[in-house]
């Protein structure tokens, strides 16, 4: 019996892949026992057998196993084809019209930014109000920082440039033959 997809169903086909694999493993038990009731070899084609009653058996199961080949890679297909996708649900809330680049360097920026506010990326998204207080605060310390350093380094540098002695310059070397001329 051939199986026909039509109006199949993800469900129903997969159950009908689960009868079919049960019946393919039936049938080739019984090919096996077959063929060990009448001292054959595995793997030849007895079709042609002595004995029609052997070669009219032999092709019987051959068929059987051959048509529920068929039906199992008919259902494998069609599971594969047919099988619902999974819904992830996303870590991060993105903004509408992202593409996949857009969408890394969301998650990149979010990422960036919990680190600076001391946070994991899961509490900046929760409270991203709070993250960015946060980082405000941390930013106004550093520039506080920065403007309090700023003077004392270029008073520094004005002192260590006056402090500096310029170096003699050194006479550039004579020649041999110039040696040898003021010697003479």
């Amino acid at each position: 019996m051939a199986i026909k997809t039509k109006g199949l169903t993800f469900d129903s086909a997969t159950e009908q892949l689960v009868e079919v694999k049960a019946d393919l493993k039936d049938a080739r038990g019984e090919m096996t026992d077959f063929l060990k009731a009448n001292k054959l070899k595995k793997g030849q084609d007895h079709s042609n057998h002595e004995t029609a009653k052997v070669a009219k058996g032999w092709t019987k199961a051959d068929n059987k196993i051959s048509k529920l080949e068929e039906d199992r890679t008919t259902l494998q297909d069609f599971v594969k084809a047919n099988k619902p996708k999974k819904e992830r649900e996303s870590k991060y809330s993105y903004p509408d019209g992202l593409d996949a680049d857009g969408r890394k360097k969301f998650r990149t920026q979010i990422r960036a930014k919990a680190k600076r506010a001391g946070m994991t990326p899961d509490e900046y998204l929760d409270d991203p109000k709070a993250g960015d207080k946060i980082i405000a605060g941390k930013d106004a310390e550093r520039a506080e920082k920065k403007s309090k350093k700023a003077p004392k380094a270029k008073k520094e540098k004005a002192e260590k440039s006056d402090k500096k002695v310029p170096k003699p310059k050194k006479k550039p070397k004579k020649s041999k033959a110039a040696e040898e001329e003021e010697e003479d």
